[in-house]
């Protein structure tokens, strides 16, 4: 799977039929899925991680939505915000997102603009007792792996504040 993200995210513009294929996926899976649970979204990283694992190792007391797609931009999200999170109605949210905005160099405004609107939305259409943003290191030369610790440490304090 890593490779076929290595090929697809170069702008291969086979990418975005693959995007809609994870989404139709995402769609039809949220139609029997739980309400109220735990959604983790954004990009690679996200479509990537081990969220299996990490629920059977924590023993949380709710499901994890794994809701990520390769090659999303802050744009892409917003876009999809229905697929990705609204139609779970998530009590907890993780939004992963702007790593592939920075490399495909889109302008910081333009990202910036993206978050204030995915973050109103949130806002505005969700009742999330906990939304975690966690952070894009662009100063390392992997910026998407060293976030990934952050919500397994959260998920832990999280479930035991319940």
């Amino acid at each position: 799977m890593i490779n076929e993200s290595i090929q697809l995210t170069n702008l291969d513009p086979r990418i975005v039929k693959f995007q809609q294929t994870i989404l139709n996926k995402y769609a039809t899976a949220n139609q029997t899925a739980l309400k109220g649970q735990i959604v983790i979204t954004g990009s690679s990283t996200v479509e990537i991680f081990p969220i299996e694992a990490l629920q059977t190792k924590l023993q949380l007391k709710h499901k994890i939505y794994n809701r990520g797609i390769r090659a999303m931009t802050t744009a892409d999200e917003l876009a999809h915000m229905d697929t990705l999170i609204f139609e779970l109605q998530p009590s907890i949210l993780f939004l992963q997102i702007g790593a592939n905005d920075m490399s495909f160099n889109l302008p910081e405004e333009t990202m910036m603009h993206n978050y204030d609107q995915i973050m109103t939305l949130i806002a505005t259409s969700c009742r999330i007792r906990r939304s975690i943003l966690w952070p894009i290191i662009q100063s390392t030369p992997l910026p998407t792996l060293i976030p990934l610790m952050i919500p397994i440490r959260m998920l832990r304090n999280i479930e035991l504040m319940r």
